[in-house]
């Protein structure tokens, strides 16, 4: 490739230097380190584990949440939306746990952001190896 410029490169007097750790994550996101993720997942074992018949209780009668059994009960539009909010939270779910389960392995942090897929947010986690 031809380079059209072959003189010095001059910078305006404001602009600041990024190191190549600040280049590499720009799409941003949230670091969460051992201790992090050690802390999520005693909260989420000590949750399920002192309120276990809650949880199941709750999944039971509700499925995936209070809003999406609410939204089932209106026709059509209502199923559309409760399965939407189901996808959403399960796919979220999913990321978080197996991310969690990989981070006690390398142990190593996971790196989490917000992913879309087919036009569905989720929490995109991944754990750092």
């Amino acid at each position: 490739m031809e380079m059209c410029y072959a003189g010095a490169l001059s910078m305006p007097s404001s602009y600041a230097m990024l190191s190549t750790e600040e280049m590499t994550y720009v799409d941003g996101g949230y670091y969460m380190t051992h201790d992090d993720c050690n802390a999520l997942r005693f909260a989420i074992g000590a949750t399920v584990a002192s309120n276990y018949g809650t949880i199941v209780t709750l999944i039971s009668v509700y499925g995936t949440g209070g809003i999406a059994a609410a939204l089932a009960g209106i026709p059509v539009v209502g199923w559309i939306a409760a399965a939407y909010g189901g996808v959403v939270i399960i796919r979220s779910a999913e990321q978080i746990a197996s991310a969690l389960v990989k981070e006690a392995v390398y142990q190593k942090g996971m790196d989490v952001s917000l992913g879309f897929s087919w036009f569905t947010p989720y929490i995109e986690c991944s754990a750092r190896t």
